[in-house]
């Protein structure tokens, strides 16, 4: 990485060199610089599809069997119209995962920053110890 791929969402700065990749996760991350990793996981749209696939191809089954004999059918419909679906289901997923990451520069390098680094991580309720004594140490400035 160089220096240009890290970038502060709060200041906008970009850092005068980037550290030394240590061969941990942060790699080149300069130091004292912060990086947020946002995650998210939802439905398959698609995953659900084939849910509502499933349960069409169910009911039309059972439709074609005597009323009488439709709940005693049901499970063993249901086995059969699992089976049939199982490895599409399973290429498909039923999660689809989104990642974001961002990076803030060091909040002790500018009390701006400081500020807003400090208004983010309380809302996120993130405490990272060693910036929370930087922080104090700024406030009693």
């Amino acid at each position: 990485m160089n220096n240009e791929e890290f970038y502060c969402v709060l200041s906008g700065v970009t850092p005068r060199s980037v550290g030394a990749d240590e061969g941990d996760e942060l790699g080149e991350m300069p130091s004292g610089w912060i990086k947020l990793t946002v995650q998210r996981r939802y439905e398959n749209p698609q995953w659900v599809l084939i849910q509502q696939i499933k349960a069409t191809s169910v009911d039309q089954m059972l439709s074609q069997i005597p009323e009488e004999q439709q709940e005693d059918m049901r499970e063993v419909i249901q086995l059969q119209v699992d089976a049939v679906y199982c490895g599409l289901e399973d290429r498909v997923g039923q999660y689809i995962t989104d990642e974001e990451v961002r990076y803030i520069a060091d909040p002790t390098d500018n009390r701006d920053l400081f500020s807003e680094t400090k208004i983010l991580l309380d809302k996120l309720e993130i405490d990272l110890e060693d910036l929370s004594l930087a922080l104090d140490e700024q406030e009693e400035e």
